[in-house]
This record gives C-alpha cells, structure tokens and sequence, in this order.
C-alpha cells in the first residue's frame, strides 16, 4: 500500500508540474489578425489639350507618378491637339510631376520652353479624371509667355 500511495502521490505531484501554468488558448479565426487587403487599382485618365487659340503650337510631357514614367503625352495645335493616357494605380494619394518642352508661337518667333510641374494628387476609388493645365497661379493663362519665360502645368482632378 505504502508503494501505491507513493505512486499516487507522484502521480498527483506530476499533474502538479504540468498544469502550475494556465495553458494560453490558441486563437479562434475571428481573432486572427489579418493584413489589410491590398486596395485593387483603379483607372485614372489623364487628358492634355492644345487650347484653340493659345499660342502653343505643340508638347510633349512625360508624366511621373511616385517617382515611376507611366507615359509620355504629346500634343500638336494642327494634327493631334488633344492625347489621353490611361494608368492603372491604388487609390492613394500620389506625388506626381511633369516634365517636358512646350513650343510657341508669338508674334511671328517660334521658340521652345521647359514644362514642369508637381504636386499631390488623390486617387479615389472608381473612375479618376485628370487633367494637364496651366497653372494660372503662376501665369495668366490668358497671355502667352515670353522667350525664357515659363509654362508651369499642373494636375487638375474632375
């Protein structure tokens, strides 16, 4: 008896040892941390356009968003005056920039000038629209520059 009792109490003992801890419960799946789902892209349309009457006869724009070429807009007043790009990208705010050369006609000179610009943009979910324009902060849209002057654009959303 004196052996049973021992073996219950090592027995009791060892029953002890292994539950002196609260074993931690593994999570049920509602409690599983998931990743954000990755947002799906969407279209943004991006439009350039060689107003009638302006005294840009032609361009051409490279567009950069985060840093990447997604393409190269060109434009000409007589043969193409308007050129549209379409980019697939997450809606998120984005950092865009342009850069390229524009060529005027004022008062009988032709001569070229650097464009440029950039700024944040937000991409919204479903259809974006956007436009390359002038940014008439900086110069009268109305007037035309000057040799050495400069054409500043910008993204317009709609």
């Amino acid at each position: 008896m004196f052996v049973l009792l021992l073996g219950l109490t090592v027995s009791a003992c060892s029953v002890s040892v292994n539950t002196g801890s609260t074993p931690t419960p593994s999570p049920s799946p509602s409690h599983v941390a998931r990743p954000s789902p990755t947002p799906k892209p969407v279209s943004v349309v991006m439009t350039y356009q060689v107003e009638t009457g302006q005294c840009q006869t032609n361009a051409q724009v490279t567009v950069l968003i985060g840093g990447h070429s997604v393409g190269t807009m060109s434009v000409d007043s007589q043969s193409n005056p308007t050129d549209r790009l379409t980019v697939m990208m997450a809606p998120v705010d984005q950092k865009y920039s342009l850069k390229g050369t524009a060529f005027f006609q004022v008062n009988g000179q032709s001569f070229g000038l650097n464009v440029s610009g950039k700024g944040d943009v937000q991409v919204t979910d479903g259809p974006n629209s956007w436009s390359l324009n002038v940014d008439n902060t900086r110069v009268a849209t109305e007037g035309c520059p000057t040799p050495g002057g400069s054409w500043p654009l910008v993204v317009q959303t709609s």
